[in-house]
């Protein structure tokens, strides 16, 4: 598949410009969460051979669920929720039917020592819809990935091939925006303190992406065949990393949609609660290029209000959900930061 040029996204400040109104961008409303395997299909085991994959990817799915549900207007849907059997073409069609904007679907990887030698392969990997070129690891992970459990191949009729067809065209629409979230998600894990490190953000050919018509990407967070992997993924506090790490980089890309479709999304004060973090007050207005807000530069909104200049950051429906990135904030030049519970 031929990659779209990027286009060049330019990222302004939410500001109120009207007075009594409040200027909220659209971003993710409907998430579908799909946990790969499940019920008959274990997917890989580990290298103590005390786990499946299948139990892992729910677990992490489900942990990823709740952290996005406390973000402001975000519903979650699971293609599973217990250990189910859900094809892979099944999959992306409930996405679909759901009209869901974003759809991520969470895998362990793995690799097998007699057939590329070595378990010490590890890291984390984040794909888009694409083309698997020349490289052997991940042809062997895209059939793995794509075989259907009893199913020794995939035997298409003409329409299964046409839909395909159709399926892999209106991802190429996507493929922009999937990108802009592959790249906010392999940020977080090229990080020094990530548990488990980032090895490669790449195109391929996954069934379940290609049946998805929205923006979409397929995680693989760690090797199942590593035993430091395994270790990670199966500790509580390990495990919660990895996925918290799941959540910035989804909480960025929402971050940058609100941004993005911020001209035409006003909503009068008072319709709503949110939670919103203070950065700092002035008696003058500030340029805006003095707030160095790292990894979560482009959310900054400026209300006027007491005769003072308030600087905010962030959207959230809930405290918690929002103490996430005050604790970010507090570390990162903002001391005195704090959260406020606004209309």
């Amino acid at each position: 598949m031929r990659a779209f040029p990027l286009l060049l996204l330019v990222i302004s400040v939410l500001v109120s410009p009207i007075l009594g109104c409040e200027l909220v961008a659209q971003g993710l409303s409907r998430v579908v969460i799909d946990p790969g395997h499940g019920g008959r299909d274990g997917g890989s085991r580990s290298a103590s051979n005390s786990h499946n994959e299948k139990d892992l990817n729910l677990q992490i799915a489900r942990e990823l669920g709740a952290l996005l549900a406390q973000r402001r207007g975000i519903e979650i849907i699971y293609t599973r929720t217990d250990d189910t059997y859900v094809s892979l073409t099944r999959r992306g069609q409930m996405a679909n039917e759901l009209n869901a904007d974003l759809f991520i679907s969470v895998h362990c990887n793995s690799m097998p020592k007699e057939r590329f030698g070595s378990h010490r392969i590890s890291g984390f990997e984040v794909f888009v819809l694409g083309d698997n070129g020349k490289d052997e690891h991940l042809k062997y992970i895209v059939e793995r990935e794509n075989r259907e459990y009893g199913i020794a191949a995939e035997t298409k009729g003409e329409m299964d091939m046409f839909e395909d067809l159709l399926n892999t065209i209106t991802q190429e629409e996507y493929l922009q925006q999937s990108e802009m979230l592959q790249n906010e998600i392999f940020k977080q894990f090229a990080k020094k303190e990530s548990p488990i490190k980032a090895k490669s953000k790449k195109q391929a050919n996954f069934k379940v992406l290609r049946n998805a018509a929205m923006p979409a990407v397929l995680v693989e967070v760690g090797f199942l065949s590593n035993l430091h992997d395994e270790a990670v993924l199966t500790s509580e506090e390990g495990r919660s990393q990895v996925v918290y790490q799941l959540y910035k980089g989804v909480a960025l890309y929402d971050d940058r949609l609100r941004v993005l479709n911020a001209d035409n999304a006003f909503v009068s004060k008072g319709d709503s609660q949110v939670y919103r973090i203070q950065l700092s007050s002035y008696v003058s207005q500030k340029d805006h290029s003095i707030f160095r807000l790292g990894d979560l530069a482009g959310s900054l909104i400026e209300l006027h209000e007491d005769g003072l200049y308030r600087y905010f950051y962030g959207s959230f429906n809930t405290r918690e959900a929002a103490e996430y990135d005050l604790e970010y904030l507090k570390k990162n030049g903002y001391p005195d930061a704090f959260i406020r519970k606004m209309q």
